[in-house]
């Protein structure tokens, strides 16, 4: 019996080793550090006016937004492919990507309204030291932002890689096998669903496992409890 499992298990995994599709994302993820630190070679060139500053906030924010997107769009098959655990990691990934651009941009959206606000209400008090304040604010503000999206994209693209490396087995199996009375060599592989409903369904599945594995975690440490009692 035993052998048997044994011999199942192992023509599951060389199955799932053959139908593994890779996370095709490294090269976006890399096209993104690239262009990330040519905005730092950017920042790091004089600019006399800091509205230069602003539009390389802007233009970052642009890139950041089309990179999203992709990323959304390339973690799918994981979704599919029942890797829910790694597609929900790489999801909360990719919007910090984007969430990290988008608050510096509020932040200086909102500094610049009020340092211009005050500068108008008290000139006095800023005189030219006004454009050489915020300028210097700006490009503090800015490499913040671009140290963390740099550590994210790094971080991103060394999981992305080990998971490609590793080719594990999916946390749901995504595919039935349905083998008809009339004919055994024959079969019918894939869910008669598609789309939306096909992950919403796997999704379900994940989320079922994950609650027994913990079960069965918190029953073992209670019954292991008397027996160190003893």
């Amino acid at each position: 019996m035993l052998s048997r499992l044994d011999a199942s298990y192992s023509d599951t995994a060389s199955f799932n080793l053959n139908r593994f599709i890779p996370l095709k994302t490294v090269w976006l993820a890399v096209t993104h550090l690239i262009l990330t630190l040519s905005v730092c070679t950017v920042l790091a060139l004089p600019m006399t006016d800091f509205r230069d500053y602003m539009l390389s906030q802007a233009t970052f924010w642009t890139i950041c937004f089309i990179f999203h997107f992709n990323y959304v769009s390339g973690h799918q098959h994981l979704k599919l492919g029942g890797y829910f655990v790694f597609y929900k990691k790489m999801q909360k990934v990719a919007y910090f990507l984007f969430a990290v651009p988008s608050f510096f941009s509020s932040i200086l959206l909102a500094v610049v309204g009020v340092l211009s606000k005050t500068y108008h209400i008290y000139p006095t008090y800023f005189d030219i030291k006004y454009e050489s304040l915020l300028r210097y604010l700006m490009i503090g503000m800015i490499s913040v932002e671009l140290l963390l999206e740099t550590a994210v994209l790094l971080k991103y693209i060394i999981s992305v890689k080990k998971f490609n490396r590793l080719r594990p087995m999916p946390d749901v199996e995504r595919f039935e096998y349905l083998l008809p009375s009339d004919a055994r060599s024959s079969s019918e592989i894939g869910y008669r669903l598609e789309g939306e409903a096909v992950a919403n369904l796997l999704e379900k599945q994940a989320d079922l496992i994950c609650y027994y594995k913990s079960t069965i975690i918190d029953l073992k440490s209670k019954l292991n409890e008397p027996q160190t009692c003893h």
